[in-house]
């Protein structure tokens, strides 16, 4: 199933988020505009997830796709 948000509304992007993050905390991909291309985005910890973005962008463990990250959790440590 795959849904379509505009998220120039506010009330269908507070919607749009939401779906997404179910998305993702279920192992399920979603793509995401940015300035210039769409992404395709899933839960770097999510293993069935790292396996569908692998699979969609062709491409196998030895090549993987980046980790973006937020901040860095509390009591990390370097």
């Amino acid at each position: 199933m795959s849904a379509r948000f505009d998220c120039a509304d506010a009330a269908a992007r507070t919607e749009g988020l939401a779906a997404a993050a179910l998305a993702l905390r279920t192992g399920l991909l979603v793509v995401l505009p940015t300035d210039t291309v769409y992404g395709v985005g899933a839960d770097a910890f999510h293993p069935a997830g790292v396996i569908s973005l692998l699979a969609a962008k062709g491409r196998g463990r030895d090549m993987p796709p980046p980790v973006l990250v937020g901040n860095r959790p509390r009591g990390h440590v370097r």
